[in-house]
C-alpha cells in the first residue's frame, strides 16, 4: 500500500508520466501489446540492437535496419490506433553501423539522420548529415561525428549557461544550430552526455567542454566551458555519466571533481553507468543505489562506494531501475526491477531482485532501456522481454 502522501503524489505522477508520455510503445516488436515475463524470440539474423524506452532498433546480418515502436513520444502526432507499431518493419538497407536515435551509417561510409516528424517508422525517411565518418555519438542536445581523416565534428544545442537556486538547476541552451563546425583533429573517441562533451585525442590527452558545475571539467569557476579545453593526459578511454571518468594509459579508474582526477580503482578493463569490470573479469558496482539496479543486495536510496558483485563478467550495463550482466561462459544475469516492475528480469516474475539472477545462456550482447531488454544469443536470434504497451501496464503494488 502507498504510505506516505508524498508516495501517493509520485504514484499519480508516474501514471500520468505512462499514459500521456508512453503510450503504445510496442518496443518488444514481438506482434503483440504484451508485457513479457520471460524472454520472447523476436527476430533472427540479427548483427547488433539499439534499445530505448520507447522502440527499439535492430542492424540484421544482411545489413537492413528494422524498427519497433515509437520513433519520438505520441504527441503530436497519435494516430487512432497503432496496430503497425508492435512488429518490427525494415526501414533502411544497406547499413553497416545503427548509432542513438537512429543515425545510420551506410556501406559508403554516409552518415544519415531521422528526417521525419512522424512517430511512426512506417513513414520515417532520412537526410544525409556528412560523409566519410567513421562514429557518431548524440545525447541531450549535442551530436559528435568523427570523419575517417580523424577529426571531430559537432553540431546541435550548445550549453550557454546554469542557472543555480537554492532548489533548483536550469540549463540554459542556445538555439539549435544544424550547422556543423569542426571541433579538432587526431580524435579517436567523443563522448556528449549530461551537458559535457569530452573526446580523446591519439596522443592520449583528453579535451572537454560544456558544463564545469562542481569542477566537473576543472578548476576554473566558469560555469560554462565554451571552447575545449586539456584536462588529462595519459588516457586511454574517456566515459561520462554524472562526472568524467577516465582510465589511463595505466590501467587505473579516475574521476574527475572539483578540477582533479582522484583514483578510484586500479586493473580497470571496461565502464559503464553504474558498473566497472577489471581485467580479470571482476564485476564492481557505484553510483546511487535504487531497485536493487546494482545487484549487490538491498542498499535502497544512497550513494554507493565501489563494490564487488561477481565474477568472470565481460558485459555490465544498468538503468535506474535494473541491470544485465553478462559473462565469459555467455551467461546472462539481471537484477533490480523496483517496485513497479513490467517483466524487465526477464525471470518470469515480477520479483525485486537486489543480487543478480541467472535468465538465459547461450548469449552473445544485449541492450537494455529503463523498462525492457533486448537480447541477442550466439544463433543470432534475437530475444525480447519487459515492458511493451503501458495502456495495459500492472504496477503491482
Amino acid at each position: 500500500m502507498l504510505s506516505s502522501l508524498q508516495d501517493k503524489r509520485n504514484f499519480i505522477f508516474f501514471v500520468i508520466y505512462l499514459f500521456f508520455f508512453n503510450s503504445f510503445a510496442l518496443q518488444l516488436g514481438d506482434g503483440t501489446t504484451e508485457n513479457q515475463l520471460f524472454p520472447k524470440c523476436v527476430l533472427t539474423d540479427v548483427e547488433s540492437v539499439y534499445a530505448t524506452d520507447v522502440y527499439s532498433v535492430v542492424l540484421k546480418k544482411d545489413l537492413s535496419v528494422w524498427a519497433t515502436g515509437l520513433y519520438a513520444q505520441p504527441f503530436p502526432y497519435m494516430k487512432s490506433e497503432c496496430s503497425e507499431c508492435n512488429s518490427f518493419i525494415k526501414i533502411k538497407d544497406s547499413v553497416k553501423k545503427i548509432f542513438s536515435n537512429i543515425n545510420i551509417l551506410l556501406e559508403n561510409d554516409t552518415l544519415l539522420h531521422p528526417d521525419s516528424k512522424s512517430m511512426y517508422f512506417s513513414d520515417i525517411f532520412f537526410a544525409e548529415t556528412a560523409k566519410n565518418v567513421t562514429y557518431f555519438y548524440e545525447k541531450d542536445y549535442v551530436c559528435a561525428f568523427i570523419s575517417k581523416d580523424k577529426s571531430l565534428w559537432m553540431y546541435g544545442a550548445e550549453l550557454r549557461d546554469i542557472e543555480i537556486s537554492e532548489y533548483s538547476m536550469d540549463y540554459i541552451y542556445y538555439p539549435f544550430s544544424e550547422k556543423i563546425k569542426k571541433v579538432d583533429d587526431n580524435v579517436l573517441d567523443v563522448i556528449s552526455k549530461n551537458n559535457i562533451l569530452i573526446y580523446l585525442k591519439e596522443d592520449g590527452t583528453v579535451w572537454g567542454m560544456g558544463s564545469n558545475y562542481q569542477g566537473r571539467l576543472s578548476k576554473s569557476q566558469e560555469k560554462v566551458i565554451p571552447k575545449p579545453i586539456k584536462i588529462a593526459e595519459s588516457i586511454s578511454k574517456i566515459y561520462v555519466n554524472d562526472y568524467v571518468f577516465l582510465i589511463t594509459n595505466k590501467n587505473d579508474l579516475v574521476k574527475i571533481e572539483n578540477g582533479e582526477a582522484s583514483f578510484i580503482d586500479s586493473d580497470i578493463k571496461e565502464i559503464s553507468d553504474f558498473f566497472y569490470i577489471k581485467n580479470n573479469g571482476q564485476l564492481f558496482a557505484f553510483g546511487f543505489s535504487s531497485y536493487g539496479a546494482l545487484g549487490i543486495g538491498d542498499t535502497e536510496g544512497y550513494l554507493v562506494q565501489p563494490r564487488y558483485v561477481m565474477d568472470n563478467v565481460k558485459k555490465a550495463k544498468g538503468t535506474e531501475f535494473h541491470s544485465l550482466i553478462l559473462t565469459h561462459d555467455n551467461k546472462l544475469f539481471s537484477c533490480g526491477g523496483g517496485w513497479c516492475n513490467f517483466g524487465c528480469l526477464g525471470d518470469g516474475t515480477r520479483q525485486k531482485r537486489d543480487t543478480p539472477v541467472l535468465i538465459m545462456d547461450d548469449v552473445k550482447d544485449f541492450d537494455i532501456s529503463n523498462y525492457h531488454s533486448m537480447v541477442i544469443k550466439n544463433d543470432d536470434s534475437l530475444w525480447a522481454f519487459g515492458l511493451n504497451n503501458t495502456n495495459e501496464y500492472e504496477l503491482g503494488l
